[in-house]
């Protein structure tokens, strides 16, 4: 089990630090999560919307914007389809090594070095100061008022309203239905895309691919995305041969074990680079 006092002083860091715009602190807060849970950063930008509280247009912008400030790293990612095309998924990311302390956290620790005997609110921000998790949902909740937020909001474009795009896989409908209303954003995330499309390159029966879906579907956005095509051709190959019974469980069997193998083999690669 992960500790969340690491991520907590993360957190902690970013909300203090008067050099960020809010929507950079939510995009940021959006990238500490999804390496603390996945170690490794890899969100669509429909993802980062969706989770930062912004239209795609502005993560699209806010990206960008971290990246020439050199506060992350931007790498894009390609996959091979089956007719030898090459289709980008989504992009990986780095967090800048670049401490994100702010001054006044170092101001408020040599404060407590000259002045041992000061309470401790006079270190408010030290990187030693506890920070519970009441403390961190009020400053993220203080994010929605702050004036740069109605700034940044003015000068978007006029309010829009989302529209769902089109369905490229009409022989799923249903399950489509269903990761556009968890989405929230009018699009699927890549991860749903790759589900869909992997199901559909194999024409995996409908009635079969809703059963499934209903088994895995929180599994879906956490698992790696490698994992979705690995579990879908060992499926298809044990139906084909009948060598499983319940494709459902086996299916998320296999898919949990997939993932795991995925994330050792990483985690194997970078120990070894």
């Amino acid at each position: 089990m992960y500790s969340s006092q690491p991520i907590l002083n993360d957190l902690q860091d970013l909300l203090a630090d008067k050099d960020l715009k809010t929507y950079e602190k939510m995009v940021l807060i959006v990238f500490k999560v999804y390496e603390h849970t996945h170690s490794s950063i890899f969100p669509d930008y429909e993802t980062i919307a969706a989770a930062g509280g912004m239209s795609k247009r502005k993560a699209q912008y806010v990206v960008k914007e971290l990246s020439t400030q050199g506060l992350i790293q931007k790498e894009h990612r390609y996959k091979k389809d089956t007719e030898g095309y090459y289709k980008q998924t989504s992009n990986l990311y780095q967090l800048s090594s670049t401490s994100t302390v702010p001054q006044n956290a170092l101001d408020a620790q040599n404060e407590k070095n000259d002045a041992p005997h000061a309470p401790d609110s006079a270190v408010l921000y030290a990187p030693d100061a506890s920070y519970s998790n009441k403390n961190l949902l009020k400053d993220l909740n203080s994010l929605k008022d702050l004036k740069d937020l109605e700034e940044e909001e003015e000068q978007m474009s006029p309010s829009y309203t989302i529209e769902p795009e089109p369905n490229p896989y009409p022989k799923y409908e249903k399950v489509y239905h269903q990761m556009i209303i968890e989405q929230q954003t009018g699009s699927l995330n890549y991860l749903q895309k790759e589900f869909l499309e992997q199901c559909s390159t194999n024409d995996l029966p409908n009635v079969l691919v809703e059963s499934i879906y209903q088994q895995v579907e929180k599994e879906i956005s956490c698992y790696r995305f490698e994992a979705i095509e690995r579990a879908i051709t060992k499926l298809v190959k044990a139906i084909r041969t009948r060598q499983v019974k319940n494709p459902i469980n086996w299916f998320s069997s296999v898919y949990k074990n997939e993932d795991l193998l995925v994330r050792t083999e990483q985690e194997l690669h970078q120990q070894s680079s």
